[in-house]
C-alpha cells in the first residue's frame, strides 16, 4: 500500500531525501523530493501546501516510524488541515502499539507520552505528574538517553511500577528478528540499563510502564 501510494502522488515530502530515495530507487520510482524535516518545516508548510492547493498530491514520509506521531509531521498536518486540505493516513508499523501489544500489560487503556525532555528538571516535573497514573504508560527514548530516563523514573514514580523495554536498531523492519524487550521493576532499572543500552546503539527504545 505505501508503493502504490508513492507511485500515486505527485511529490514526496522527506525527512532525509537520501534516506527516502534509496527506498524509491528499491521500489524503481522516480519522484519529485522536498526535504521537511525539524529544522526547516516552518519554511516547508506553505512550500507543500501552495503545491496541494495547485492541484499536486503528497505523501509524507518519516525516516522511521509512524509519519506524526512524536515526529515534526504532526505539524505539516495541522497545517494542510488549517488551511482546508483533506489529509489521509495509509498505516504502518508504529512501535508504540507494537510494545504495548506484546508488553502483557494492560492495554484497554493506555497513554502515550512521546519523548521525555533532556532537561532534568522537566524531565522530572514530567514524570511526577504521571506518578499516580494507573493507565499503562508507553514512552518514547533513544538509546543514549534511557539510562538516565529510567534513574528519574526510579526516583519519581512508584517503585513497584514495572518497566518493559522494546527496541529495535535503526533502519530496520519492525519484526521479531529485530526486536529486544527486557523487563523489571523500576528499582531494577540498573537492568535495563545494562542490558538494553548496551545492545541498543541505533534506532528508538519504547519502554511501557504498568499503572
Amino acid at each position: 500500500r505505501a508503493a502504490e501510494t508513492f507511485d500515486a502522488v505527485d511529490f514526496i515530502a522527506a525527512e532525509d531525501t537520501r534516506v527516502s530515495l534509496k527506498l524509491l530507487n528499491h521500489l524503481e520510482l522516480k519522484k519529485s523530493l522536498v526535504s521537511y524535516h525539524e529544522h526547516n518545516k516552518v519554511t516547508r508548510h506553505d512550500v507543500i501546501a501552495d503545491r496541494i492547493e495547485k492541484g499536486e498530491s503528497c505523501a509524507l514520509v518519516t525516516d522511521a516510524g509512524m509519519p506524526a506521531i512524536s515526529d515534526p509531521g504532526e505539524d505539516l498536518v495541522r497545517y494542510i488541515l488549517d488551511r482546508g486540505i483533506e489529509v489521509e493516513s495509509v498505516p504502518g508499523p508504529s512501535a508504540l502499539i507494537t510494545a504495548l501489544a506484546i508488553s502483557g500489560m494492560p492495554s484497554g487503556r493506555f497513554c502515550f507520552e512521546g519523548f521525555l525532555s533532556v532537561n532534568k528538571p522537566s524531565r522530572r516535573e514530567h514524570l511526577l505528574s504521571l506518578k499516580h497514573e494507573r493507565r499503562t504508560l508507553i514512552f518514547y527514548e533513544a538509546p543514549h538517553k534511557l539510562a538516565a530516563a529510567l534513574r528519574d523514573a526510579q526516583a519519581d514514580c512508584h517503585p513497584n511500577r514495572y518497566v518493559r523495554n522494546f527496541g529495535r536498531p535503526a533502519n530496520c523492519p519492525l519484526q521479531r528478528a529485530y526486536q529486544a524487550a527486557r523487563i523489571g521493576r523500576k528499582d531494577d532499572a540498573f537492568f535495563c540499563r545494562r542490558k538494553v543500552c548496551r545492545r541498543q546503539r541505533k534506532g528508538r527504545i519504547c519502554h511501557n510502564n504498568r499503572g
